[in-house]
């Protein structure tokens, strides 16, 4: 039994043939971008906590070396200028809770993740900042800060929308360009075809 493809005509096969690696080169093209934009956000918002962190690792361990729980609660305060960071807290030596700060509307719901070592790392759709507190080069205590990784990009669904229209409006243009240069090779072939057979009845 003769498969669907082989019925086809020669035009069929080869506009089937263009749309299916258009449409395999835009849908690698979509993972692709989507990928770069999120290892992109994510080198963003890293850089981000780093600064942070950077700004309050001093006054910080200053709060710790002194025990003044209020002004370790006011510096955490000031992350309420930074609408992306949902989560902060500070530890002492022992690991105990010193200060929190939770975004407003977090309250008591916030899941805080659990210390880990220094580094910072991606947990679901928030990046987590984990540092040691050091002052005159001793340990003073340890922070830890979350931080929504950022929204306003566009996503793969996005990117695969945008491909399909894009990909619609590319295949009727290219049906309606392809049928007028086929039809026109076509004609110029039959036209060659009958010359070349009146050609071959003169030389019989």
């Amino acid at each position: 039994m003769r498969r669907p493809f082989t019925n086809l005509s020669v035009q069929r096969k080869l506009m089937l043939l263009t749309l299916a690696a258009a449409v395999f080169a835009l849908a690698w093209a979509c993972v692709g971008f989507a990928l770069y934009q999120r290892a992109t956000f994510r080198a963003s918002t890293a850089r981000q906590l780093t600064s942070i962190f950077d700004s309050l690792e001093s006054p910080s361990a200053t709060a710790l070396v002194s025990h003044d729980g209020q002004r370790a609660q006011e510096i955490l305060g000031t992350l309420r200028a930074e609408p992306s960071v949902a989560i902060a807290r500070l530890y002492d030596k022992e690991g105990k809770v010193f200060a929190t700060y939770a975004r407003a509307g977090l309250g008591r719901q916030a899941t805080v993740p659990e210390l880990t070592g220094d580094g910072i790392r991606a947990e679901k759709h928030t990046l987590v900042l984990n540092r040691g507190l050091r002052l005159d080069g001793i340990d003073r205590g340890t922070i830890l800060i979350v931080s929504d990784l950022p929204s306003n990009g566009l996503t793969l669904v996005d990117y695969l929308k945008i491909a399909f229209l894009t990909l619609t409006f590319s295949v009727l243009f290219t049906s309606l360009i392809s049928s007028s240069m086929f039809r026109m090779f076509g004609e110029q072939i039959e036209r060659s075809s009958h010359i070349l057979a009146e050609e071959r009845r003169v030389l019989e």
